[in-house]
Protein backbone atom coordinates (compact mmCIF):
# COMPACT_ATOMS: atom_id res chain seq x y z
CA UNK A 1 0.00 0.00 0.00
CA UNK A 2 1.27 3.14 -0.82
CA UNK A 3 -0.49 6.35 0.19
CA UNK A 4 0.81 10.31 1.19
CA UNK A 5 -0.69 10.34 4.43
CA UNK A 6 0.20 8.32 7.48
CA UNK A 7 -0.55 4.91 7.91
CA UNK A 8 -1.07 3.22 11.61
CA UNK A 9 1.74 0.70 12.20
CA UNK A 10 1.13 0.57 16.05
CA UNK A 11 -0.62 1.66 19.52
CA UNK A 12 0.89 1.57 22.49
CA UNK A 13 -2.07 1.26 25.73
CA UNK A 14 -1.07 1.64 29.13
CA UNK A 15 -3.54 1.37 31.92
CA UNK A 16 -6.19 3.05 29.68
CA UNK A 17 -9.96 1.70 30.45
CA UNK A 18 -9.58 -2.51 30.18
CA UNK A 19 -5.69 -2.20 29.52
CA UNK A 20 -3.38 -2.46 32.58
CA UNK A 21 -0.18 -3.54 31.54
CA UNK A 22 1.69 -1.86 28.59
CA UNK A 23 0.32 -3.04 25.73
CA UNK A 24 2.33 -2.52 22.17
CA UNK A 25 -0.53 -3.66 19.01
CA UNK A 26 0.72 -4.17 16.12
CA UNK A 27 -1.18 -2.61 12.96
CA UNK A 28 -1.09 -3.36 9.20
CA UNK A 29 -3.44 -2.31 6.13
CA UNK A 30 -5.88 -4.26 7.16
CA UNK A 31 -6.01 -5.34 10.90
CA UNK A 32 -8.95 -7.52 11.85
CA UNK A 33 -9.39 -7.38 16.23
CA UNK A 34 -11.48 -10.28 17.04
CA UNK A 35 -11.95 -11.47 21.25
CA UNK A 36 -15.26 -12.56 23.34
CA UNK A 37 -17.85 -9.31 24.43
CA UNK A 38 -16.32 -7.11 27.03
CA UNK A 39 -12.70 -8.36 26.00
CA UNK A 40 -11.42 -4.93 25.40
CA UNK A 41 -12.00 -4.57 21.97
CA UNK A 42 -13.80 -1.31 21.75
CA UNK A 43 -11.14 0.25 23.85
CA UNK A 44 -8.28 0.05 21.42
CA UNK A 45 -10.76 2.06 18.84
CA UNK A 46 -11.83 4.35 21.61
CA UNK A 47 -8.29 5.28 22.47
CA UNK A 48 -7.81 6.63 18.82
CA UNK A 49 -11.15 8.34 18.39
CA UNK A 50 -10.44 9.59 22.02
CA UNK A 51 -7.20 11.54 20.55
CA UNK A 52 -9.08 13.04 17.27
CA UNK A 53 -12.40 13.63 19.66
CA UNK A 54 -10.02 15.77 21.36
CA UNK A 55 -7.97 17.20 18.41
CA UNK A 56 -11.63 18.34 16.73
CA UNK A 57 -13.68 19.08 19.88
CA UNK A 58 -11.60 21.09 22.43
CA UNK A 59 -13.13 24.16 23.59
CA UNK A 60 -10.88 24.86 26.67
CA UNK A 61 -7.47 25.46 27.12
CA UNK A 62 -7.96 23.13 30.26
CA UNK A 63 -9.24 20.19 27.85
CA UNK A 64 -6.10 17.94 27.35
CA UNK A 65 -7.87 15.43 26.33
CA UNK A 66 -12.12 15.40 25.75
CA UNK A 67 -13.54 12.09 26.90
CA UNK A 68 -17.10 13.13 25.90
CA UNK A 69 -17.37 14.71 22.36
CA UNK A 70 -18.60 14.31 18.75
CA UNK A 71 -17.47 10.94 18.40
CA UNK A 72 -17.39 8.81 21.21
CA UNK A 73 -18.63 8.97 25.15
CA UNK A 74 -16.12 7.56 27.53
CA UNK A 75 -18.09 9.21 30.93
CA UNK A 76 -15.81 11.23 33.06
CA UNK A 77 -12.36 11.60 32.84
CA UNK A 78 -11.77 9.29 35.41
CA UNK A 79 -13.11 6.47 33.40
CA UNK A 80 -10.30 6.38 31.24
CA UNK A 81 -8.42 5.44 33.94
CA UNK A 82 -7.83 0.97 34.55
CA UNK A 83 -9.50 0.36 37.51
CA UNK A 84 -10.41 3.75 38.09
CA UNK A 85 -7.68 4.46 40.11
CA UNK A 86 -6.84 8.28 40.68
CA UNK A 87 -2.93 9.68 39.90
CA UNK A 88 -2.46 6.30 37.77
CA UNK A 89 -0.56 7.49 34.75
CA UNK A 90 -1.83 6.00 30.98
CA UNK A 91 -0.49 6.16 27.88
CA UNK A 92 -1.83 6.04 24.29
CA UNK A 93 0.56 6.45 21.65
CA UNK A 94 -0.31 5.88 17.70
CA UNK A 95 2.52 4.54 16.05
CA UNK A 96 2.57 5.59 12.55
CA UNK A 97 4.59 4.85 9.30
CA UNK A 98 5.28 8.43 7.70
CA UNK A 99 5.75 8.78 3.93
CA UNK A 100 9.66 9.52 2.94
CA UNK A 101 8.32 11.94 0.84
CA UNK A 102 7.26 14.16 4.15
CA UNK A 103 10.41 16.25 3.31
CA UNK A 104 9.28 18.15 6.71
CA UNK A 105 9.90 15.17 8.49
CA UNK A 106 12.85 13.56 6.01
CA UNK A 107 15.11 16.73 6.91
CA UNK A 108 15.72 15.45 10.22
CA UNK A 109 15.90 12.08 10.11
CA UNK A 110 17.22 11.58 6.46
CA UNK A 111 19.99 8.74 8.36
CA UNK A 112 16.62 6.25 7.46
CA UNK A 113 16.52 3.94 4.97
CA UNK A 114 13.77 5.28 2.38
CA UNK A 115 11.50 1.97 2.97
CA UNK A 116 8.47 1.48 1.07
CA UNK A 117 6.00 1.64 4.08
CA UNK A 118 7.48 4.91 5.30
CA UNK A 119 9.26 6.21 8.23
CA UNK A 120 8.09 4.63 11.59
CA UNK A 121 7.77 7.32 14.45
CA UNK A 122 5.30 7.69 16.79
CA UNK A 123 4.10 10.34 19.79
CA UNK A 124 1.56 10.46 22.44
CA UNK A 125 0.52 11.52 25.55
CA UNK A 126 0.92 10.26 29.44
CA UNK A 127 -1.50 11.72 31.83
CA UNK A 128 -3.13 10.88 35.08
CA UNK A 129 -6.30 11.95 36.86
CA UNK A 130 -5.70 14.38 39.67
CA UNK A 131 -7.65 13.82 42.34
CA UNK A 132 -6.83 17.62 43.56
CA UNK A 133 -8.00 19.41 40.33
CA UNK A 134 -10.37 16.69 38.88
CA UNK A 135 -8.87 16.83 35.82
CA UNK A 136 -6.60 15.01 33.88
CA UNK A 137 -2.96 16.43 34.36
CA UNK A 138 -0.21 16.51 31.74
CA UNK A 139 2.89 13.80 32.63
CA UNK A 140 4.60 13.81 28.98
CA UNK A 141 4.89 13.63 25.59
CA UNK A 142 7.32 10.31 24.63
CA UNK A 143 8.14 10.38 21.41
CA UNK A 144 9.26 7.10 19.32
CA UNK A 145 11.52 6.79 16.19
CA UNK A 146 12.27 4.18 14.24
CA UNK A 147 11.25 0.33 15.61
CA UNK A 148 12.24 0.25 19.12
CA UNK A 149 9.82 -0.11 22.04
CA UNK A 150 11.63 2.86 24.26
CA UNK A 151 11.17 6.24 24.14
CA UNK A 152 13.62 8.74 22.00
CA UNK A 153 12.72 11.78 23.85
CA UNK A 154 10.06 12.73 25.46
CA UNK A 155 8.70 16.41 26.22
CA UNK A 156 8.03 16.60 30.14
CA UNK A 157 5.65 19.53 32.32
CA UNK A 158 6.95 22.39 32.62
CA UNK A 159 6.41 24.84 35.67
CA UNK A 160 8.05 27.58 34.02
CA UNK A 161 6.45 30.74 31.63
CA UNK A 162 6.25 29.06 27.68
CA UNK A 163 7.86 33.12 26.33
CA UNK A 164 4.50 32.53 23.76
CA UNK A 165 1.89 34.86 24.32
CA UNK A 166 -0.93 32.53 23.33
CA UNK A 167 -3.40 33.81 26.02
CA UNK A 168 -6.85 34.95 24.45
CA UNK A 169 -9.52 37.31 25.58
CA UNK A 170 -10.98 36.00 29.27
CA UNK A 171 -8.77 33.16 29.27
CA UNK A 172 -5.13 32.78 30.49
CA UNK A 173 -2.46 30.51 29.66
CA UNK A 174 -2.17 27.50 32.07
CA UNK A 175 1.31 26.21 33.02
CA UNK A 176 0.93 22.90 32.94
CA UNK A 177 0.22 23.27 29.37
CA UNK A 178 4.36 24.01 28.81
CA UNK A 179 6.70 21.27 28.22
CA UNK A 180 10.33 20.44 28.03
CA UNK A 181 11.72 18.50 25.22
CA UNK A 182 15.15 18.46 26.03
CA UNK A 183 15.29 14.43 28.16
CA UNK A 184 16.69 12.43 25.03
CA UNK A 185 17.39 8.78 26.39
CA UNK A 186 21.17 8.19 24.99
CA UNK A 187 20.69 4.46 24.78
CA UNK A 188 18.18 5.24 21.91
CA UNK A 189 19.89 3.89 18.95
CA UNK A 190 18.99 6.91 16.76
CA UNK A 191 20.94 9.04 18.19
CA UNK A 192 24.38 6.88 17.88
CA UNK A 193 22.83 6.56 13.95
CA UNK A 194 22.44 10.50 13.81
CA UNK A 195 25.72 10.76 14.97
CA UNK A 196 27.50 8.11 12.77
CA UNK A 197 25.44 10.25 9.73
CA UNK A 198 27.20 13.55 11.17
CA UNK A 199 30.56 12.03 11.73
CA UNK A 200 30.75 10.94 8.23
CA UNK A 201 30.29 14.21 7.25
CA UNK A 202 33.04 15.33 9.17
CA UNK A 203 36.02 15.47 7.17
CA UNK A 204 34.18 17.16 4.31
CA UNK A 205 32.46 19.89 5.98
CA UNK A 206 36.18 20.44 7.51
CA UNK A 207 37.66 20.81 4.25
CA UNK A 208 35.11 23.82 3.27
CA UNK A 209 35.88 25.22 6.98
CA UNK A 210 39.59 24.93 6.44
CA UNK A 211 39.19 26.44 3.01
CA UNK A 212 37.27 29.17 4.18
CA UNK A 213 39.27 30.07 7.00
CA UNK A 214 42.12 30.52 3.98
CA UNK A 215 40.54 33.30 2.18
CA UNK A 216 37.00 34.64 3.78
CA UNK A 217 36.83 36.81 0.47
CA UNK A 218 36.22 33.10 -1.94
CA UNK A 219 34.58 34.60 -4.96
CA UNK A 220 34.71 31.66 -6.98
CA UNK A 221 33.82 27.97 -6.35
CA UNK A 222 33.53 25.08 -8.26
CA UNK A 223 29.98 24.89 -8.14
CA UNK A 224 29.24 28.26 -8.58
CA UNK A 225 29.81 31.42 -6.29
CA UNK A 226 29.76 32.51 -3.04
CA UNK A 227 27.51 34.98 -2.08
CA UNK A 228 28.96 37.86 -1.21
CA UNK A 229 26.84 37.91 1.99
CA UNK A 230 29.67 35.29 3.33
CA UNK A 231 31.89 38.07 4.64
CA UNK A 232 29.22 39.09 6.92
CA UNK A 233 28.30 35.93 8.15
CA UNK A 234 31.74 34.69 9.35
CA UNK A 235 34.88 35.46 10.45
CA UNK A 236 38.15 33.83 10.84
CA UNK A 237 37.68 33.39 14.67
CA UNK A 238 34.41 31.87 14.40
CA UNK A 239 35.74 29.54 11.70
CA UNK A 240 38.73 28.94 13.72
CA UNK A 241 36.28 27.94 16.72
CA UNK A 242 34.56 25.90 14.53
CA UNK A 243 37.47 23.75 13.24
CA UNK A 244 38.96 23.31 16.85
CA UNK A 245 35.25 21.95 18.22
CA UNK A 246 35.08 19.35 15.53
CA UNK A 247 38.40 17.78 15.41
CA UNK A 248 37.58 15.66 18.07
CA UNK A 249 33.70 15.63 18.39
CA UNK A 250 32.82 12.96 20.90
CA UNK A 251 28.91 11.30 21.29
CA UNK A 252 28.45 12.97 24.24
CA UNK A 253 29.38 16.55 22.91
CA UNK A 254 26.50 15.63 20.35
CA UNK A 255 24.14 14.87 22.77
CA UNK A 256 24.64 18.18 24.50
CA UNK A 257 24.24 19.76 21.61
CA UNK A 258 21.18 18.39 20.51
CA UNK A 259 19.87 19.29 24.09
CA UNK A 260 20.92 22.64 23.84
CA UNK A 261 18.25 23.50 21.14
CA UNK A 262 15.80 22.14 23.72
CA UNK A 263 17.09 24.36 26.24
CA UNK A 264 16.50 27.41 23.95
CA UNK A 265 13.06 26.15 23.09
CA UNK A 266 9.44 26.56 24.79
CA UNK A 267 6.66 24.38 24.17
CA UNK A 268 3.00 24.94 24.93
CA UNK A 269 -0.03 22.34 24.21
CA UNK A 270 -2.52 24.59 23.47
CA UNK A 271 -5.93 22.74 22.09
CA UNK A 272 -4.08 20.13 21.01
CA UNK A 273 -1.83 21.55 19.06
CA UNK A 274 1.91 21.58 20.36
CA UNK A 275 3.65 24.99 19.10
CA UNK A 276 7.29 26.22 19.93
CA UNK A 277 9.47 29.01 19.96
CA UNK A 278 12.96 28.64 19.73
CA UNK A 279 15.09 32.10 20.80
CA UNK A 280 18.41 32.89 19.01
CA UNK A 281 19.54 28.90 18.79
CA UNK A 282 21.76 28.44 16.03
CA UNK A 283 22.93 24.71 16.37
CA UNK A 284 26.34 23.95 14.58
CA UNK A 285 25.36 22.55 11.41
CA UNK A 286 28.34 22.63 9.25
CA UNK A 287 28.25 22.01 5.87
CA UNK A 288 24.42 22.47 5.36
CA UNK A 289 24.68 26.26 7.54
CA UNK A 290 27.22 26.99 5.04
CA UNK A 291 25.37 25.60 1.93
CA UNK A 292 22.10 27.32 2.92
CA UNK A 293 23.31 30.70 4.27
CA UNK A 294 26.30 30.94 1.08
CA UNK A 295 25.03 29.38 -1.54
CA UNK A 296 21.34 28.39 -1.47
CA UNK A 297 21.00 26.94 -5.16
CA UNK A 298 24.15 24.91 -4.38
CA UNK A 299 22.18 21.50 -2.70
CA UNK A 300 19.68 21.68 -4.84
CA UNK A 301 20.22 17.83 -6.11
CA UNK A 302 19.10 15.09 -4.03
CA UNK A 303 21.97 14.06 -2.98
CA UNK A 304 23.86 17.19 -2.09
CA UNK A 305 20.18 17.65 -0.33
CA UNK A 306 20.54 14.36 1.84
CA UNK A 307 24.08 14.87 1.92
CA UNK A 308 23.63 18.28 3.91
CA UNK A 309 20.66 17.17 6.19
CA UNK A 310 22.95 14.34 7.34
CA UNK A 311 25.71 16.97 8.52
CA UNK A 312 22.91 18.78 10.82
CA UNK A 313 22.41 18.51 14.54
CA UNK A 314 18.87 18.12 14.75
CA UNK A 315 16.71 20.90 16.22
CA UNK A 316 14.90 19.15 18.92
CA UNK A 317 12.17 22.48 18.77
CA UNK A 318 11.57 21.42 14.88
CA UNK A 319 11.68 18.05 15.37
CA UNK A 320 9.31 17.68 18.23
CA UNK A 321 6.69 19.83 16.83
CA UNK A 322 7.40 18.08 13.29
CA UNK A 323 6.83 14.65 14.46
CA UNK A 324 3.44 16.12 16.65
CA UNK A 325 2.12 17.63 13.49
CA UNK A 326 2.37 14.05 11.96
CA UNK A 327 -0.20 12.69 15.00
CA UNK A 328 -2.36 16.16 13.90
CA UNK A 329 -2.01 14.42 10.11
CA UNK A 330 -3.15 10.96 11.09
CA UNK A 331 -5.76 11.88 13.07
CA UNK A 332 -7.11 14.54 10.86
CA UNK A 333 -7.33 11.73 8.16
CA UNK A 334 -9.44 9.12 10.20
CA UNK A 335 -12.77 8.13 9.77
CA UNK A 336 -14.78 6.32 11.98
CA UNK A 337 -18.00 3.99 11.01
CA UNK A 338 -19.72 2.75 13.87
CA UNK A 339 -21.67 -0.09 15.06
CA UNK A 340 -25.36 0.63 13.94
CA UNK A 341 -25.97 2.56 11.03
CA UNK A 342 -28.71 5.06 10.49
CA UNK A 343 -31.13 3.79 9.21
CA UNK A 344 -32.73 5.47 6.03
CA UNK A 345 -35.78 7.84 5.71
CA UNK A 346 -38.11 7.02 3.33
CA UNK A 347 -37.64 10.38 1.69
CA UNK A 348 -35.48 12.97 2.40
CA UNK A 349 -34.52 16.58 1.35
CA UNK A 350 -31.92 17.18 -1.57
CA UNK A 351 -28.51 18.16 0.72
CA UNK A 352 -26.49 18.51 -2.01
CA UNK A 353 -23.35 17.06 0.08
CA UNK A 354 -19.95 16.60 -0.88
CA UNK A 355 -18.63 14.50 1.31
CA UNK A 356 -15.38 11.76 2.16
CA UNK A 357 -16.81 11.01 5.79
CA UNK A 358 -19.86 10.18 5.96
CA UNK A 359 -20.37 10.23 9.60
CA UNK A 360 -20.24 7.61 12.41
CA UNK A 361 -23.58 6.63 11.77
CA UNK A 362 -23.28 6.58 7.92
CA UNK A 363 -26.25 9.19 7.54
CA UNK A 364 -24.79 11.15 5.22
CA UNK A 365 -24.47 8.56 2.84
CA UNK A 366 -27.64 8.67 1.52
CA UNK A 367 -26.95 12.61 0.57
CA UNK A 368 -23.63 11.37 -1.35
CA UNK A 369 -25.37 9.15 -3.54
CA UNK A 370 -27.88 11.42 -4.70
CA UNK A 371 -25.44 13.92 -5.52
CA UNK A 372 -23.32 11.39 -7.82
CA UNK A 373 -24.49 9.37 -10.55
CA UNK A 374 -20.97 7.63 -10.61
CA UNK A 375 -20.57 6.81 -7.35
CA UNK A 376 -24.20 4.73 -7.76
CA UNK A 377 -22.68 2.56 -10.32
CA UNK A 378 -20.00 1.75 -8.35
CA UNK A 379 -22.21 0.84 -5.55
CA UNK A 380 -24.28 -1.34 -7.32
CA UNK A 381 -21.43 -3.07 -8.88
CA UNK A 382 -20.43 -3.95 -5.37
CA UNK A 383 -23.80 -4.89 -4.37
CA UNK A 384 -23.79 -7.18 -7.49
CA UNK A 385 -20.54 -8.84 -6.44
CA UNK A 386 -21.78 -9.69 -2.69
CA UNK A 387 -24.52 -11.37 -4.28
CA UNK A 388 -27.46 -9.49 -2.75
CA UNK A 389 -30.06 -9.67 -5.62
CA UNK A 390 -30.53 -6.07 -5.55
CA UNK A 391 -29.92 -2.65 -7.10
CA UNK A 392 -29.70 0.68 -5.97
CA UNK A 393 -31.60 3.40 -7.30
CA UNK A 394 -32.18 7.54 -6.45
CA UNK A 395 -35.49 8.66 -7.44
CA UNK A 396 -35.07 12.32 -7.32
CA UNK A 397 -38.98 13.75 -6.34
CA UNK A 398 -40.15 17.32 -5.95
CA UNK A 399 -42.08 18.03 -3.07
CA UNK A 400 -45.05 20.63 -3.91
CA UNK A 401 -45.48 23.63 -1.24
CA UNK A 402 -49.18 24.35 -0.85
CA UNK A 403 -50.06 27.49 -3.11
CA UNK A 404 -51.04 30.93 -1.20
CA UNK A 405 -54.42 31.37 -0.93
CA UNK A 406 -55.91 35.00 -2.85
CA UNK A 407 -55.80 38.30 -1.02
CA UNK A 408 -52.12 38.19 -0.48
CA UNK A 409 -50.23 41.42 -1.78
CA UNK A 410 -47.54 39.21 -2.87
CA UNK A 411 -48.30 36.71 -5.30
CA UNK A 412 -45.25 34.87 -5.39
CA UNK A 413 -45.53 30.67 -5.12
CA UNK A 414 -43.29 28.50 -3.52
CA UNK A 415 -40.43 26.74 -4.47
CA UNK A 416 -40.82 23.16 -4.80
CA UNK A 417 -38.37 21.44 -2.49
CA UNK A 418 -36.17 18.73 -4.17
CA UNK A 419 -36.54 15.49 -2.35
CA UNK A 420 -35.25 12.26 -3.29
CA UNK A 421 -36.17 8.37 -2.34
CA UNK A 422 -33.61 5.59 -2.00
CA UNK A 423 -34.68 2.39 -3.65
CA UNK A 424 -33.85 -1.00 -4.24
CA UNK A 425 -34.80 -2.63 -7.55
CA UNK A 426 -35.07 -6.66 -7.15
CA UNK A 427 -33.49 -8.06 -9.99
CA UNK A 428 -35.28 -11.23 -9.49
CA UNK A 429 -38.27 -9.65 -10.09
CA UNK A 430 -37.85 -6.32 -11.72
CA UNK A 431 -39.53 -4.86 -8.71
CA UNK A 432 -38.72 -1.55 -7.75
CA UNK A 433 -38.95 -1.09 -3.29
CA UNK A 434 -38.54 1.52 -1.02
CA UNK A 435 -35.09 0.88 1.12
CA UNK A 436 -37.55 0.75 4.53
CA UNK A 437 -39.40 -2.06 2.85
CA UNK A 438 -36.68 -4.65 2.33
CA UNK A 439 -34.49 -6.12 5.21
CA UNK A 440 -32.23 -4.18 7.49
CA UNK A 441 -28.96 -5.84 6.51
CA UNK A 442 -28.58 -3.98 2.77
CA UNK A 443 -28.76 -0.70 4.78
CA UNK A 444 -26.31 -1.48 7.23
CA UNK A 445 -24.10 -2.61 4.13
CA UNK A 446 -24.45 0.53 1.48
CA UNK A 447 -22.65 2.86 3.90
CA UNK A 448 -19.46 0.30 4.51
CA UNK A 449 -19.78 -0.20 0.62
CA UNK A 450 -19.99 3.72 -0.05
CA UNK A 451 -17.38 4.89 2.78
CA UNK A 452 -14.67 2.44 1.45
CA UNK A 453 -15.65 3.86 -2.63
CA UNK A 454 -15.05 7.47 -1.57
CA UNK A 455 -12.48 7.17 0.85
CA UNK A 456 -8.80 8.13 -0.58
CA UNK A 457 -5.65 8.13 1.24
CA UNK A 458 -7.76 7.08 4.60
CA UNK A 459 -7.65 5.08 7.95
CA UNK A 460 -11.25 3.54 8.26
CA UNK A 461 -12.47 2.04 11.64
CA UNK A 462 -15.38 0.16 11.31
CA UNK A 463 -17.40 -1.67 14.00
CA UNK A 464 -18.52 -5.19 13.13
CA UNK A 465 -18.92 -4.21 9.45
CA UNK A 466 -21.25 -7.91 9.36
CA UNK A 467 -23.97 -6.40 11.18
CA UNK A 468 -27.13 -7.84 10.21
CA UNK A 469 -25.47 -9.55 7.36
CA UNK A 470 -26.04 -12.93 5.94
CA UNK A 471 -22.30 -15.36 6.42
CA UNK A 472 -22.29 -15.56 2.94
CA UNK A 473 -22.16 -11.75 2.33
CA UNK A 474 -19.89 -11.03 5.29
CA UNK A 475 -17.43 -13.06 3.44
CA UNK A 476 -17.47 -10.29 0.25
CA UNK A 477 -16.14 -7.62 3.17
CA UNK A 478 -13.05 -9.49 2.75
CA UNK A 479 -12.84 -9.35 -0.88
CA UNK A 480 -13.77 -5.17 -0.07
CA UNK A 481 -10.91 -4.68 2.22
CA UNK A 482 -8.69 -5.80 -0.07
CA UNK A 483 -9.61 -3.66 -2.92
CA UNK A 484 -9.90 -0.69 -0.41
CA UNK A 485 -6.03 -1.06 0.28
CA UNK A 486 -4.98 -0.70 -3.22
CA UNK A 487 -4.52 1.87 -5.81
CA UNK A 488 -6.61 4.50 -6.68
CA UNK A 489 -8.07 4.19 -2.69
CA UNK A 490 -4.87 2.77 -0.65
CA UNK A 491 -6.65 3.11 2.53
CA UNK A 492 -6.23 1.17 5.66
CA UNK A 493 -8.63 -0.69 7.50
CA UNK A 494 -8.77 -1.06 11.42
CA UNK A 495 -12.18 -3.70 11.86
CA UNK A 496 -13.83 -4.61 15.03
CA UNK A 497 -15.58 -7.95 14.04
CA UNK A 498 -16.57 -11.08 15.30
CA UNK A 499 -17.34 -12.31 11.89
CA UNK A 500 -14.98 -15.69 10.85
CA UNK A 501 -16.27 -15.67 7.27
CA UNK A 502 -14.34 -12.24 6.68
CA UNK A 503 -11.11 -13.34 8.07
CA UNK A 504 -11.35 -17.04 6.22
CA UNK A 505 -11.90 -14.64 2.56
CA UNK A 506 -8.90 -12.80 3.65
CA UNK A 507 -6.81 -16.01 4.52
CA UNK A 508 -8.10 -17.26 0.56
CA UNK A 509 -6.36 -14.38 -0.89
CA UNK A 510 -3.52 -14.46 1.19
CA UNK A 511 -3.27 -18.04 -0.49
CA UNK A 512 -4.23 -17.44 -3.72
CA UNK A 513 -1.13 -14.46 -3.87
CA UNK A 514 -3.65 -11.41 -3.57
CA UNK A 515 -2.75 -9.86 -0.26
CA UNK A 516 0.69 -10.86 1.70
CA UNK A 517 1.29 -11.75 5.16
CA UNK A 518 2.45 -8.63 6.11
CA UNK A 519 -1.20 -6.76 4.48
CA UNK A 520 -3.11 -8.41 7.37
CA UNK A 521 -2.87 -7.68 11.46
CA UNK A 522 -4.89 -10.27 13.77
CA UNK A 523 -5.62 -9.51 16.92
CA UNK A 524 -7.43 -11.56 19.71
CA UNK A 525 -8.18 -9.69 23.08
CA UNK A 526 -8.41 -11.65 25.78
CA UNK A 527 -9.16 -10.03 29.68
CA UNK A 528 -8.10 -11.62 32.90
CA UNK A 529 -7.47 -10.05 36.61
CA UNK A 530 -5.14 -7.99 34.76
CA UNK A 531 -6.86 -6.10 32.25
CA UNK A 532 -7.33 -6.71 28.75
CA UNK A 533 -4.48 -8.80 26.68
CA UNK A 534 -3.53 -8.40 22.86
CA UNK A 535 -2.33 -11.63 21.25
CA UNK A 536 -0.75 -11.24 17.88
CA UNK A 537 -1.84 -13.94 15.20
CA UNK A 538 0.71 -14.11 12.12
CA UNK A 539 0.06 -15.80 8.63
CA UNK A 540 1.47 -17.62 6.51
CA UNK A 541 2.45 -17.23 2.95
CA UNK A 542 -0.65 -19.81 2.66
CA UNK A 543 -2.77 -18.11 4.71
CA UNK A 544 -2.35 -20.10 8.14
CA UNK A 545 -1.89 -19.09 11.50
CA UNK A 546 1.42 -19.54 12.20
CA UNK A 547 0.26 -20.28 16.46
CA UNK A 548 -2.45 -21.65 17.24
CA UNK A 549 -5.77 -19.67 17.23
CA UNK A 550 -7.07 -19.06 21.25
CA UNK A 551 -9.48 -21.67 22.72
CA UNK A 552 -9.52 -22.39 19.08
CA UNK A 553 -10.68 -21.20 15.38
CA UNK A 554 -13.98 -20.14 16.19
CA UNK A 555 -14.72 -23.52 17.40
CA UNK A 556 -18.55 -22.71 18.88
CA UNK A 557 -19.89 -24.67 15.78
CA UNK A 558 -18.38 -27.16 16.42
CA UNK A 559 -19.30 -27.75 20.07
CA UNK A 560 -22.55 -27.31 19.49
CA UNK A 561 -22.79 -29.79 16.40
CA UNK A 562 -20.65 -32.68 19.38
CA UNK A 563 -22.34 -31.05 22.50
CA UNK A 564 -19.33 -30.62 23.82
CA UNK A 565 -20.06 -27.72 26.10
CA UNK A 566 -22.21 -30.28 28.31
CA UNK A 567 -25.36 -27.87 27.76
CA UNK A 568 -28.78 -29.63 27.39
Amino acid sequence: MTRNTPVLGGLILENFKAFGARQAIPFAPITLIFGPNGAGKSSIIQSLLLLKQSMLDTHSPDDLLVPQGSLVDLGSPLDLVFKKEPNSTFEITPLMNVPTADESLESHLLYRAKAPEGLPIGIGVRTHYSTKTKRLELQSLPAYIGNEAAYALQGTESPRDSGINRARPGRASLQRHFADFGELFDTHPVWKELYQAFQDNLPEAQTILENLLVSIDLVNHPKGEWSNSANHLFDSALVSELIKRFSEYRFESYLNDIRSSAAHCSFELDQFSLMHSCHQWRGPELRSYLLRMLEPDYAASEADYESSARSRIPNLGDLSTTLWESLRHFLDQLIFLGPLREYPARHRVTAGLVAADLDKSGRLTWDVLAKDEQLIAQTNRRLNAFGTGFALQVDRLKFEPLKQTSGSKRNRQPEPIPMYAVRLIDERTGTPVNIRDVGFGVSQLIPVIVQSEIARNRTLIIEQPELHLHPRLQSHLGTLFRDGIRPPHNNQYIIETHSQHVILRLQRHVREGDLTPSDISVIYVERDGTGSNCQYLPLDVDGEFTVEWPHGFFEETYREMFGLDGDR
